[in-house]
């Protein structure tokens, strides 16, 4: 199961790099748990739980909202466990408010319930999200 979550968690950073929303939306709909939480730490944002398909098309809304361009970019998708993948990588983004470029290092876990999105965590370095997952050196 696992170079199957792999390879979904590939395809969700190929389609959030396209800029889509709509269609990022669908997918992250269509590969989710009813009760996916998305747990970001975007300071621009509210900083609380995204919960549900509802949730993920907040989520994608507050993005657009408060930034002009926000592209992920990954460096490696690693398995953590059966249910589990580890993204690194980062985000280049400008604030829609102050306009300021940035260039930030993050990682992401992605927790699967039956080959289905449960729980998407940020983190603020990759190694935050690799000793999260207990892949750190």
């Amino acid at each position: 199961m696992s170079e199957e979550l792999v390879t979904l968690v590939c395809e969700a950073f190929a389609r959030w790099k396209a800029g889509d929303y709509e269609q990022l939306g669908d997918f992250f709909v269509a590969n989710a748990t009813p009760d996916v939480e998305l747990c970001t730490r975007l300071g621009g944002l509210g900083g609380e739980p995204y919960i549900g398909h509802d949730g993920v098309r907040a989520w994608l809304a507050d993005i657009q909202e408060n930034f002009e361009s926000f592209t992920p970019w990954q460096e490696e998708v690693l398995e953590a466990g059966a249910d589990r993948v580890v993204a690194v990588g980062g985000i280049r983004f400008r604030a829609r408010e102050s306009g300021i470029d940035m260039n930030v290092p993050w990682g992401w876990i992605y927790e699967f319930s039956t080959g289905r999105l449960n729980r998407m965590l940020f983190y603020g370095s990759p190694g935050e999200a690799l000793e999260a997952a207990g892949l750190s050196d």
